[in-house]
Formats: C-alpha cells, sequence, structure tokens
C-alpha cells in the first residue's frame, strides 16, 4: 500500500512539474479572431528588357571589323560593325560614269534639238525627223535622271556600311564576327535595353479571370541584395495561352527602376480575391525543442499549444493548423496584443487595395 501510495505521489510530483514547465508567465490575454485575408498567388518568372532590337545589315559585304562585345553596353548612334567599303565603292564609281555618259549623251542631245529646231523653223527637215530628234532629247534627259538616282542610292550605301546602335542598351549576343559575310536582313547583334525592365511570368488559366492590366502586384527578385518587396503593376497579358500549358504569359513592369538585370529571377504574387485566416505575429510565437507554438490560456493555468503554420503575411504569420477561433492566447505584454491590432489593420488596409503582403 504504501508503495502504492510513494507511485501516485510521484506521478503527482512529475504532474505538477510538466506543468510548471508548460506554464506560461504571459499576463495578457487575447481572444483568437479570423479575418479577411488578401489571396494571393506566386509565380515564378524572369526579367526581360521591354525593348530588344536584332541589328541587321541593309547590305551585302564582309564585315571589316566588329567594336562591340557581348554584354557591353552601347549608346544610340553608338558604331557597332563596319562593312568592307570595296563593293560599294566600285559601283559608286560605275554610276558616276553612267552620270557622267548620260550627261555627255544630253549635251549631244540639246545641240541636235537646238540645229534641227532651226533647220525645221525653215522647212529644210521634215517633221517626223524633227520628231526624233526631239525624242533623243527627252530619252538622254531620263537617262541622266536616272543615273544621277543610281548614284544617290549607291552613295547612301556607304552609309550603310557603318551599322550604328538604334537604342540605348546592352549587347546580349553576337551573331556574327569580322570576316563574316554580311547580308541584307541578316542578324548581326541583339541589343535590350536596361532602363526598363520586366517580369515575365505564367499564370494558370483558373486565374486569368481574377487578373487585369493596372492590377498591382509585388516582386522579389532572388538576385538583388535583401531581396526587397518592389511595389509593381501589370503591363499586359499575352491573350492566348501557352500550347499545352493551360498558362498565360503575364508581363509585370515595377513602379520604380530596379537595379537588375535581364535573365534573373524573380516572384510575382497576384491578388486573387480575399480568405478567412488567422494570422498571428511572428514574434509572439515561442520555440520548444524545436517546435513552434504559443501559450492557450485555460482554467489551471497555460498551456503550451504547437502549431502548423503557413506562408508569411507581412509581419505575420498563416496559422493552418493548431489554433481556433474564440481560442484565448496569452501575450507576453500590451505590446504583443498591439501587434495583433496593427495586424489586424494592415490585412483589411491590403484588402482594401487588393495588395498582396
Amino acid at each position: 500500500m504504501d508503495s502504492l501510495r510513494n507511485v501516485i505521489f510521484i506521478v503527482l510530483v512529475v504532474t505538477v512539474a510538466m506543468q510548471n514547465l508548460w506554464a506560461s508567465p504571459y499576463a495578457n490575454q487575447l481572444v483568437v479572431k479570423a479575418h479577411p485575408l488578401p489571396f494571393c498567388f506566386s509565380a515564378l518568372g524572369m526579367l526581360v528588357a521591354d525593348q530588344e532590337v536584332k541589328v541587321t545589315s541593309r547590305i551585302s559585304g564582309y564585315l571589316k571589323s566588329i567594336e562591340i562585345t557581348e554584354g557591353q553596353r552601347v549608346k544610340k548612334g553608338q558604331l557597332l560593325a563596319v562593312i568592307d567599303e570595296a563593293n560599294v565603292n566600285g559601283t559608286i564609281l560605275a554610276f558616276k560614269a553612267k552620270v557622267n555618259q548620260a550627261s555627255s549623251a544630253l549635251k549631244d542631245a540639246v545641240l541636235d534639238k537646238n540645229k534641227f529646231s532651226t533647220l525645221f523653223n525653215s522647212g529644210s527637215v521634215s517633221e517626223n525627223q524633227y520628231r526624233k530628234v526631239l525624242l533623243a532629247h527627252d530619252l538622254a534627259v531620263e537617262q541622266l535622271a536616272a543615273s544621277q538616282a543610281n548614284l544617290e542610292v549607291a552613295n547612301s550605301q556607304l552609309a550603310y556600311t557603318h551599322i550604328l546602335s538604334p537604342i540605348d542598351g546592352s549587347v546580349t549576343e553576337l551573331y556574327q564576327h569580322a570576316g563574316d559575310l554580311a547580308s541584307p536582313g541578316g542578324v548581326i547583334a541583339r541589343i535590350e535595353t536596361i532602363q526598363r525592365l520586366e517580369l515575365k511570368a505564367e499564370i494558370p488559366e483558373r486565374y486569368i479571370s481574377k487578373i487585369a492590366p493596372g492590377d498591382n502586384v509585388t516582386l522579389t527578385i532572388d538576385a538583388m541584395q535583401g531581396s526587397p518587396v518592389i511595389e509593381s503593376l501589370i503591363s499586359r497579358i499575352t491573350p492566348s495561352s501557352a500550347g499545352g500549358t493551360h498558362t498565360f504569359q503575364v508581363f509585370i513592369t515595377p513602379l520604380d527602376p530596379i537595379n537588375a538585370l535581364p535573365g534573373m529571377f524573380g516572384r510575382a504574387r497576384f491578388f486573387i480575391g480575399v480568405e478567412n485566416k488567422i494570422v498571428i505575429p511572428k514574434n509572439v510565437i515561442a520555440e520548444h525543442h524545436g517546435l513552434q507554438g504559443i501559450f492557450i490560456a485555460k482554467e489551471g493555468g497555460d498551456t503550451f499549444r504547437w502549431l502548423r503554420l503557413g506562408d508569411v503575411r507581412g509581419d505575420g504569420i498563416e496559422v493552418l493548423a493548431g489554433l481556433r477561433e474564440n481560442e484565448v492566447i496569452s501575450l507576453a505584454s500590451k505590446q504583443d496584443t498591439d501587434l495583433f491590432n496593427n495586424l489586424e489593420t494592415t490585412h483589411s488596409n491590403a484588402v482594401k487595395g487588393g495588395r498582396c503582403l
């Protein structure tokens, strides 16, 4: 009998000790309530330039030199490449000779016209002969005009041997090098503007009706130090889905310029709607044996409750399991109570503004 009493006593001691271990010294209490929260969808994407130019040649010829390298920043009007002028110069000389020839032919035609005009007025030549002289004169005029036009075209092609950048940007790829044969329409280099970047992401078709150009979106770029939240807008949505994926391409433009480069990965958070969830401030979560939870106020003392946590919502974190509405939790101070109130206000404002946290 004594041994049974000893066992009961030990159990009671252990029970009291466990209660003390789980006991909370917190005096402030708060009733848990679910509140409307922004329901957001996160999508991975890649930064792309909002303007891309493929620099092409307008004439045929061997590339004499390439004045740029991949990754180099260039200004509008900067020299990119030079095409050998030999063919163009040869064409110019040929048309100059034709212009001189046509000019000489016109001089003879003018002399014949004046001569036959006098003879025709005196009745020394027939009308048919005079008409042929006038026709030869008109033909000489047209031939000179055609030769001069061809010479102007050849001279303009000389300018095309120096290929200039049409925009400010960065050289992202070189397709040809010195010694290669350039052809009309052949791409020599690709230049992307870096002054304004967009994030190109794909969103499932079930959400496409929930968003529209001009909607607020938040971005985070992994490669940016500190991964700051970047306020952005949806600039455009591709009106047709990508083949076989049931997704639509969405382009998001940051409101302010960002210090990033094309090709960097990022995440976009789209505001889809509103849902009721329980969210608590991150710093009121206690940790016990590596597990996270919170103290629940009950008769006879506070007890520790492990929680299953979800997404971070600004300064708060979503509770997926372990905490229900109308339960009372113990807080360390009134400051923690204020955190709950501030969090509720933040989420309410986010819902009103259609923003993701």
